[in-house]
């Protein structure tokens, strides 16, 4: 019998590689962090990577080419400790209409949902460049109408069942 230990560096409000705004928490830049959680973590069998929402926000003044840009110095890093065929890049899903209203998140606004929609073929650029495998999570999920940003509970199961299937098929778990 084989276990399977899973680690999650998630962060609240987590970016890629986006400066951090002088009022957010400090530490949450993936590209600046990641090289400590990987080296705490050695031997790694697998990752995958999903990053990006947090860089729709307006404040970033980011575009999907720019946030995929900032992912790949993320799996340049990862792959000093791993195999390309054992990462998987996942493209996040995709921001609702009107979550930057008050009562969602303000800190999104009109555009950052076109350029969340935008990573999906950037993204697929990137794992194809780096030679890794990819996974659009919008194309199985929606964001919740309770916050229009993150999965619900539902989505979270078909996500976790997308994400198995695509690490079996590709034999990055056996």
């Amino acid at each position: 019998m084989s276990f399977i230990s899973i680690f999650s560096c998630h962060k609240n409000s987590s970016t890629s590689v986006a400066k951090e705004q002088p009022q957010a928490r400090k530490g949450r830049k993936g590209i600046a962090t990641l090289p400590l959680v990987l080296e705490s973590q050695c031997p790694i069998d697998a990752a995958v990577l999903m990053l990006g929402t947090n860089d729709c926000k307006a404040c970033y003044h980011n575009s999907p080419y720019i946030i995929a840009k900032g992912l790949a110095q993320c799996v340049d890093e990862l792959l000093h400790y791993i195999e390309p065929e054992k990462i998987v890049i996942v493209s996040p899903i995709h921001l609702g209409e009107d979550v930057w209203e008050e009562q969602f998140d303000p800190e999104f606004d009109q555009k950052s949902v076109e350029i969340s929609k935008g990573l999906k073929k950037e993204y697929q650029k990137i794992a194809k460049q780096k030679q890794v495998h990819f996974l659009a999570a919008s194309d199985f999920v929606n964001p919740s109408d309770d916050d229009r940003e993150h999965m619900d509970e539902a989505g979270h199961a078909v996500f976790a069942e997308q994400i198995l299937k695509i690490l079996h098929q590709n034999h990055v778990l056996e």
